[in-house]
């Protein structure tokens, strides 16, 4: 028998916990799995489930929804809550209520107390099992605290970036549009609508989900018969059923938008009196009715739930930020309509005259952007003389070398074998010429002469093939041709053991002399203004750069020559432009450092000057249409 309660109750429980986990439980379901897992353990008539802070107890229903306690139940609930995971028992008209506490935060408890007329388990066993029970009830409604918590956060900071947006607007046509189209983004499920009060009727000016309201649209007449009767106090000001109008004279008005699947209506004036009210303290007829009379403009909800209304405390601050606005632009509309408009265009015309005046005329430092490195007038590279392979590397990465000195051994066999060879034949040739010479003054062979003759060519020949290898041999070791730092990044890395060829670049050798340029690349459409800048001045133009890897501070320098020959690099016509540097910057020079410059070229325009891409792009937009 044990073992049936005790496997119903594990079954149970793991149901719970499984339910309780999704993410779109509701609460009603795993009250009931919590309440079908504490009775596989005992007889359990009623659970309920509390919420307990400081300022008092609420009650959660079946339905998820709170209330607030009576002043002793709370009194009695609260002091439950001071005995965390601790279940308490106590005497019922049924038979003993068992309480258990669960902290949620340090100010908000869960308590969980259960009616309960007969154990079927052992009293320890149901009081383990009702913690069980508790604790994953306790995970499931912070969650669901959470959820409210930052779904009200989001709301909050909705509602400020609706009343900054509101404050923007300059006429009450946008400030309309703006509140029933975001409004209704922070009240959910919810339509707005707001109301002008034009020749003695309240007309639609806009609608939530429509750009413009149509006033043929049976909505929108509806919507404002109905205000119009809520304004004169036929109606209450408070929400509406429209269920409960299916009798009456705005029966068909509320037939109209129950059609469009509205359930509950409510109408709000902008007026002063509903600044900072609360709900509690509003009178819904005559308040209403008193304020539209005041107000010129109002504010209409529309519920598609009639289970669930919009939060009110969002509603009215949503309204509170509205109001103001709409009263400032309402006041300002009463100014004739004609000479605002008349004054309005004259300082708008006025203000653009000026603004044109001064970036036709307003003159500016013209400067074109272009990207370079920072190189040394004399550095040099170094090259592969000959194939072979790296035998030794006798230097460091900026390493300060000296003249002649030995930086990099090769090797190459084909060479050590051709001089071998050579050195073979000069030996077999010098043989045989003393060979002859001996045998011509014997005088036993009159072609000694003639042979002589020859092989001392041929030994001529092979010592000059001699001369020349060992050239070559010599130049497989690379020397420094200045004195002055070498640079190449890993050195042993990248030339240790590793095979060359002829012409190929190996490192870069920069003296000690000083001599350092920048190397500026000018894309073609720019080079044109500093064309036109050399034309009009004689003196060479005044660059501004700034090293990428320390952009803190600028430095200036003078354009020594431009290339008039356009290359192509990397798909961008482009041409040279080199830079003396008179003044150093205060960092580590290096070949290479990337740079950004500004070539000087003059004085242009403001408007030249700021929205040059933009006319450069309309005079090639105009020439690929003309």
């Amino acid at each position: 028998m044990t073992q049936i309660w005790l496997n119903q109750f594990e079954s149970r429980l793991e149901t719970l916990e499984h339910e309780s986990a999704v993410t779109t439980a509701s609460y009603a379901n795993v009250l009931r799995l919590a309440l079908s897992a504490a009775s596989s353990l005992a007889d359990v008539r009623t659970m309920n489930v509390y919420l307990v802070r400081p300022e008092g107890v609420e009650q959660i229903d079946e339905n998820g929804t709170t209330f607030a306690s009576t002043t002793t139940e709370s009194q009695r609930l609260a002091e439950l809550t001071t005995r965390k995971n601790t279940v308490v028992t106590s005497p019922s008209d049924s038979g003993q209520l068992f309480s258990v506490a669960h902290p949620l935060a340090s100010d908000l408890s869960l308590l969980l107390e259960s009616d309960v007329s007969q154990l079927i388990a052992p009293q320890q066993s149901f009081v383990e099992g009702i913690q069980a029970v508790c604790s994953v009830m306790a995970t499931f409604i912070s969650r669901q605290l959470l959820s409210q918590y930052a779904a009200q956060l989001s709301n909050q900071s909705a509602l400020v970036k609706i009343s900054a947006a509101l404050h923007d607007c300059s006429s009450i046509d946008s400030a309309a549009s703006v509140l029933v189209h975001d409004g209704a983004v922070v009240l959910n499920d919810c339509r707005l609508a707001t109301l002008a009060l034009r020749n003695g009727r309240y007309r639609v000016t806009a609608m939530t989900g429509v750009k413009e309201a149509k006033p043929e649209s049976s909505a929108v007449e509806a919507t404002e018969s109905l205000a119009a009767a809520v304004a004169r106090g036929e109606l209450p000001a408070d929400w509406i059923t429209l269920s409960e109008l299916n009798n009456g004279s705005h029966a068909s008005a509320a037939t109209m938008l129950a059609q469009t699947g509205v359930s509950r209506f409510r109408m709000i004036p902008f007026s002063d009196s509903n600044l900072n009210r609360s709900r509690e303290s509003s009178a819904p007829n005559n308040t209403a009715a008193n304020a539209a009379s005041d107000a010129s403009d109002l504010l209409v909800l529309q519920s598609f739930d009639s289970g669930r209304l919009p939060n009110e405390q969002l509603l009215l601050q949503l309204v509170n930020a509205a109001t103001p606005v709409f009263r400032k632009l309402g006041r300002r509309s009463e100014i004739r309509f004609d000479n605002l408009i008349h004054s309005r265009l004259l300082r708008r015309t006025l203000i653009g005259l000026a603004i044109i005046a001064v970036l036709s005329f307003w003159p500016a430092r013209f400067e074109i952007e272009v990207s370079g490195q920072i190189e040394s007038g004399n550095q040099r590279r170094m090259f592969a003389a000959e194939d072979g392979t790296i035998d030794s590397v006798m230097f460091a990465n900026e390493a300060r070398v000296r003249k002649g000195q030995l930086l990099v051994t090769m090797t190459n066999p084909d060479l050590d074998l051709e001089l071998q060879r050579v050195q073979g034949d000069i030996d077999t040739t010098s043989a045989r010429l003393a060979s002859v010479r001996a045998a011509r003054l014997t005088g036993s062979d009159p072609r000694s002469s003639g042979d002589e003759q020859q092989l001392k060519k041929q030994l001529e020949s092979l010592q000059r093939q001699q001369e020349l290898i060992t050239i070559q041999t010599s130049s497989l070791s690379i020397v420094a041709p200045f004195d002055g730092e070498v640079f190449l990044r890993n050195p042993e890395r990248e030339l240790s053991a590793r095979p060359v060829q002829r012409g190929q670049l190996l490192f870069e050798v920069v003296p000690d002399d000083g001599n350092w340029q920048l190397s500026l690349q000018i894309p073609d459409h720019l080079s044109v203004y500093l064309q036109d800048a050399n034309a009009l001045n004689d003196s060479t133009a005044e660059v501004r750069y700034r090293i990428k890897a320390a952009p803190d501070q600028d430095w200036m320098c003078r354009l020594t020559s431009v290339d008039n020959a356009v290359q192509v690099v990397d798909g961008q016509l482009i041409c040279h432009a080199t830079a003396l540097l008179d003044k150093l910057p205060a960092t580590n020079l290096r070949p290479g450092t990337s740079v950004v410059a500004r070539i000087s070229c003059g004085q242009r325009s403001l408007g030249f000057v700021l929205f040059r891409e933009v006319i450069e792009f309309w005079q090639q937009f105009r020439f690929a249409w003309l």
